[in-house]
């Protein structure tokens, strides 16, 4: 089912001043996709998100599910929740502890007066899909985290949603869990062929769950893109930086060559990749995530992008070393094999690809 915004505005007041939450969102989303919503606490995600549920009213614009219009500003047209086929997961789950597994699935049905002996097809049928078949009678309290997760998504898709809505789903689960489960949404959303749209402030969930994610800040949509190419090649630093760690060096554009370009720098000229087609003599910002930064071994007399500098600081972190590397007072972040043989106060050379540095804009 796809859904479409159009000029969607909020504001609120707060100690004296105007917050503007949402400000002028236009937006498309395909059908049977998983569509994320990522960026900063306070730059109005969950705010898009209960306005397309029907639990915030915006000032203005219009929300589209499917061919109908469920909220208009202009038309005076408002479908409340539970008549917009929506599901929805919410951070807390709100699993009701004094139920077992159950009457918690089978409660939206009960709701809609349906005869006990469809209801508990549904439940069972759905409990099935979301790996909890033998669960029905055990106590919501003696349910584990990831549990207590599939369970709050097994309400939301029983009574067989349009769209199904997720506000940060997976925040109170430990580490290691959250990896699992979203390994496990991810193969079970994909299955299931619905539309899904999820809220997160957590980029790893984002890049991992996604087929397109939308990167808020400030109430605004600032970029729109699969994850790949939000992560490998974005268009602002903002992004860059949200996304992931990543060395932005500031320089200008001093040569074109073909789909690259030339950037002067603190640390000298870098060759990268110019798809924003930034024209010479512009100030840009080059950005080289740190997987991309390579120890150099063997060095000859025109290597592009090949520096000289002194290992700052190094830390093991198990899979590999992070160390920050002083080019004529620049740092760069790097992650280096663990099976590398190299001390912090070393002197190193490093390489970069030019398809791999990005051109943006400053």
């Amino acid at each position: 089912m796809q859904i479409q915004i159009k000029g969607l505005t909020k504001t609120y007041q707060t100690e004296g001043k105007v917050v503007r939450a949402l400000n002028n969102i236009n937006l498309t989303i395909d059908a049977n996709t998983i569509f994320t919503l990522l960026g900063p606490s306070g730059c109005g995600k969950t705010t898009l998100l209960r306005a397309i549920v029907g639990l915030e009213n915006a000032d203005e614009g219009e929300i589209i599910i499917g061919d109908e219009i469920v909220w208009s500003s202009e038309k005076n047209i408002f479908i409340p929740p539970e008549k917009r086929g929506l599901g929805m997961v919410f951070q807390t789950y709100a699993i009701w502890p004094h139920m077992n597994v159950f009457d918690n699935v089978g409660y939206p049905l009960q709701n809609q007066n349906l005869p006990k002996e469809e209801i508990k097809q549904r439940v069972a049928e759905t409990l099935k899909l979301v790996q909890l078949e033998g669960f029905e009678n055990r106590p919501a309290t003696k349910l584990s985290g990831g549990q207590q997760q599939r369970v709050a998504l097994a309400r939301a898709l029983v009574a067989k949603p349009k769209v199904i809505l997720f506000d940060e789903p997976l925040s109170n689960l430990d580490a290691k869990l959250r990896e699992d489960t979203r390994k496990e949404l991810r193969s079970f959303l994909n299955g299931l062929g619905i539309t899904a749209i999820y809220v997160t402030h957590d980029r790893i969930e984002a890049l991992a769950l996604s087929d397109v994610i939308a990167v808020m800040r400030a109430g605004k949509i600032v970029e729109k893109g699969a994850p790949k190419k939000i992560y490998f090649n974005p268009d602002s630093a903002f992004v860059a930086d949200f996304i992931g760690r990543a060395n932005l060096i500031e320089g200008t554009i001093t040569e074109h060559d073909g789909e690259f370009a030339t950037i002067h720098t603190a640390i000298g000229d870098i060759r990268g990749l110019n798809s924003h087609h930034l024209p010479i003599g512009n100030n840009a910002l080059i950005c080289i995530r740190p997987e991309f930064i390579h120890l150099a071994h063997a060095q000859k007399e025109g290597d592009t992008n090949l520096f000289k500098g002194v290992m700052e600081n190094l830390v093991f972190i198990g899979e590999a070393y992070e160390g920050d590397i002083k080019i004529n007072d620049t740092l760069l972040t790097t992650t280096i094999e663990p099976t590398e043989d190299i001390q912090a106060g070393s002197e190193i050379f490093i390489s970069f690809a030019p398809q791999y540095c990005f051109i943006i804009e400053a």
